[in-house]
């Protein structure tokens, strides 16, 4: 059973934040450290129009989690986007997700996922 809300009425809603991250107000491209269990705890969050906020990987690589205690406001870009791979290593994961494998080398380059024969057949 739905029961439908008229404008103006809203229910309060409990992330779980302790608010002890303080305000996030994103105004510019900014990276923030992942903490250990990828938590935060803000009072309110704000990423301003043209602004992108970013995270560095925690060593267990936990994905990221944003509560608030109070209003949510995203008018910028939250970006977990991995890292691409290089000639000497793989492509490192966001926040959260899996790293890429190796590039191609030698006469064996990046195709199309279909092996080294060009399995399946068609």
């Amino acid at each position: 059973m739905s029961v439908p809300l008229s404008y103006g009425q809203f229910t309060n809603f409990n992330s779980g934040s302790d608010g002890s991250d303080g305000a996030l107000n994103v105004t510019v491209t900014t990276n923030v450290d992942l903490p250990p269990d990828g938590i935060f705890h803000y009072t309110t969050i704000t990423i301003s129009n043209g602004a992108t906020l970013k995270f560095n990987r925690n060593a267990l690589n936990t994905p990221v989690y944003l509560l608030a205690q109070g209003d949510i406001t995203i008018l910028g870009d939250i970006n977990v986007s991995g890292k691409n791979s290089t000639v000497a290593g793989i492509g490192e994961g966001g926040p959260g997700g899996f790293d890429g494998g190796a590039p191609g080398f030698g006469p064996l380059l990046p195709g199309a996922g279909q092996g080294a024969w060009g399995w399946p057949r068609r």
